[in-house]
């Protein structure tokens, strides 16, 4: 009877599977240093936040609902809708992800830092 794989067949498939997880990590470790986070309020981005800075804050007009950044991103920390989806959608962090509390239409988005093609790459005295 023959072998289902032969060792060729396997040594090939543990390098795809070492690249692969190699370049996930990669790639989850560049996209959490180059974004920002988005605050939106009825599809309108309010103000944007850096998820360097370690803080808790609310909105002007949206003082129920509290928003908390540390070294896992960024999350609803508090809000008064009822289910509270929003606040236990945890950190998100990387580009692409959003958290989203319906009821009170605020929206956490996440996305790719942009760059200033025309801005200078230092600064000298």
């Amino acid at each position: 009877m023959r072998p289902l794989f032969k060792r060729a067949d396997i040594i090939l498939l543990l390098i795809i599977a070492i690249v692969s997880v190699g370049l996930l990590v990669y790639n989850n470790l560049r996209q959490s240093e180059n974004v920002t986070a988005q605050i939106l309020v009825n599809n309108a981005v309010v103000t944007t936040v850096e998820l360097s800075t370690y803080t808790q804050f609310s909105l002007p007009g949206h003082e129920q609902i509290v928003f908390n950044i540390n070294n896992d991103g960024i999350a609803f920390a508090a809000s008064d809708c009822p289910d509270k989806v929003c606040v236990h959608t945890g950190y998100i962090s990387h580009a692409g992800q959003t958290a989203v509390c319906l009821p009170n239409r605020v929206a956490i988005r996440i996305v790719e830092r942009i760059f200033d093609p025309d801005a200078p790459d230092a600064v000298a005295n």
